[in-house]
């Protein structure tokens, strides 16, 4: 740059408004934004309630105590004194130069009684006593940060009486608590211990504080008392407008899905991510699922439907959704049950509703080859698929893919996986791969010298291979790898990313460093995958609002 423009060059010539939306790009690269704050006070001042919206976010689990020590330094000298007077001895020499509280966007409970518990063990004093401490220390902080954020969006609770230290606090006696929630649009509820009176005031606590709650997560892992599972179906009720909604909820047998079916229907305006977990009562659901005109995501966990849906008690009406994903209860077996022909007429009949609006479907249980047919028949738009099937229908799943003309992405597992090299005609399935095909996992054993012939095979047919992923532990060895870096190779560029999958058991086999350094240096991207059960769409609970 000419030192003469660069003499004349007005750092401050952007507004404010102008320098937090730029800023407002880096919210995933911390390294940028720390970098940000050393120019000077002005980027300091805008960087700073950014970096502390979200503070955990920005730095490791080991470092977290770190963001404790500095809200403790925000006290005022009467609660420092508190501190020590519980014999929590700490280094009282720093002054903030914010009030770093006030930035906070995101609470959640169990991150900050976990990092007050590291920075208690990481003082001199002694660790005595450090379930009260914990606790002490956890109100002290709880009402700072409630009494001082003013921009609150995203509130997690999560308890679980296993490896919690300290007994269940309230944190609606926190000060400030119910002005801090007034713009809460998150809200997400995880329990793994019996639900006591508190999980009763917080949900009424929110309710009667702000009814825009967007994003409702609620995961239950116990039976929930009648009184408890009311107070929850009406905090449903109460919210005005919630898109994206998420329930596990075990309650006993007098309250009936048909309730929670009704209190989502508050919604049926607004809704465009539904997930379920524990389905039944699928005539009732299907009911709900018509009047969701916006829903774009349904996503059944635990999919068991009692009954064959009456299709004759229900017209068909036509639904939106994009993105399906179905996980059985039912697991992988020869023998088809009764209940799994239930399962198949259900989905069936969900897939028609979607009047070939779907664009990804994953249902990981034994797909037969009637809803195969199924599938290209109702879904021929689909550009995502993930599905599992035995290896005796394998031969049926050709005619599905030449179907699917517009599949990007294929997830395929195939049990039982001993059977697969007798089945797995080679030839035959790449060439009814569409040409629109770019993304393979596979999640199924085959022999080094079937990979080769695959990939081989892969190579001149006219789908263009750019990422493949390995879901069998089995096949992460160096044999496996050199294969998939001479494909590389040989593919002329296309090919861009390599997944496999890692196994935490002691002794399992791995790459060496050897064979993935030569791999890396063919291909742009090779790391761990996740895992097969994730959605194409990612975590469901990841949506932005």
């Amino acid at each position: 740059m000419n030192k003469f423009i660069a003499s004349h060059v007005n750092p401050f010539r952007l507004s404010s408004d102008c320098l937090d939306l730029i800023f407002l790009h880096f919210k995933n690269d911390k390294t940028s934004l720390y970098s940000f704050i050393l120019v000077n006070r002005h980027f300091c001042r805008l960087v700073i309630p950014l970096l502390w919206s979200h503070p955990f976010e920005y730095v490791s689990k080991e470092k977290a105590p770190l963001i404790i020590q500095t809200y403790v330094s925000c006290l005022s000298d009467i609660e420092k004194e508190q501190l020590i007077a519980e014999d929590i001895i700490f280094d009282n020499s720093s002054r903030p130069l914010f009030n770093y509280s006030k930035y906070l966007q995101s609470y959640e409970s169990h991150q900050i009684r976990l990092a007050i518990e590291k920075w208690l063990r990481s003082l001199k004093s002694n660790t005595r006593n450090l379930g009260e401490k914990t606790r002490f220390t956890y109100q002290l902080l709880g009402n700072l940060i409630f009494s001082n954020c003013y921009n609150l969006r995203e509130l997690t609770y999560h308890w679980n009486e296993e490896f919690n230290t300290i007994n269940l606090l309230d944190i609606t006696s926190f000060s400030g608590f119910r002005h801090a929630i007034g713009s809460l649009k998150t809200f997400k509820f995880e329990y793994c211990c019996f639900p006591t009176q508190i999980t009763g005031n917080l949900f009424a606590a929110i309710s009667q504080c702000t009814r825009n709650i967007h994003h409702l997560s609620i995961n239950t892992e116990s039976d929930l008392r009648p009184e408890i599972t009311k107070a929850i179906l009406q905090f449903i009720q109460s919210q005005s407008s919630i898109k994206i909604l998420s329930i596990n909820m075990y309650s006993d047998e007098d309250i009936k899905t048909k309730a929670l079916y009704k209190a989502i229907q508050f919604h049926s305006h607004s809704l465009t991510h539904l997930k379920l977990d524990g389905v039944n009562e699928f005539n009732q659901l299907l009911k709900l699922l018509m009047k969701c005109k916006k829903l774009q995501t349904l996503e059944l966990r635990g999919f068991d439907p009692e009954d064959i849906p009456d299709l004759f008690d229900l017209p068909i009406t036509f639904i939106n959704i994009q993105d399906l994903y179905c996980m059985p209860c039912m697991p992988l077996r020869h023998d088809i049950t009764p209940t799994s022909q239930i399962h198949m007429i259900s989905l069936t009949q969900l897939l028609n509703m979607s009047n070939q609006n779907l664009k990804t479907f994953t249902f990981l249980s034994n797909v037969t080859p009637d809803l195969m047919k199924a599938i290209e028949h109702y879904c021929p738009n689909l550009t995502h698929l993930s599905i599992a099937i035995l290896s005796e229908h394998f031969i049926d799943f050709y005619s599905l893919l030449l179907g699917l003309p517009k599949l990007e992405a294929l997830s395929l597992k195939i049990y039982p996986e001993t059977l697969v090299s007798s089945i797995f005609s080679i030839q035959d399935f790449t060439d009814s791969i569409p040409p629109t095909l770019q993304s393979f996992g596979i999640n199924f054993h085959i022999p080094v010298e079937t990979l080769e012939i695959l990939l081989y095979n892969l190579q001149r047919c006219s789908a263009k291979i750019s990422t493949l992923t390995f879901y069998s532990s089995l096949m992460v060895t160096d044999e496996y790898l050199r294969i998939i870096t001479r494909y590389a190779q040989d593919c002329g560029g296309h090919f861009r990313e390599f997944r496999y999958v890692t196994s935490r058991q002691i002794g399992s086999e791995s790459f060496s460093l050897e064979e993935l350094k030569k791999a890396k240096d063919s291909i742009p991207i090779v790391g761990v995958a996740d895992s097969f059960y994730t959605p194409f769409y990612g975590s469901f609970d990841n949506n932005d609002i």
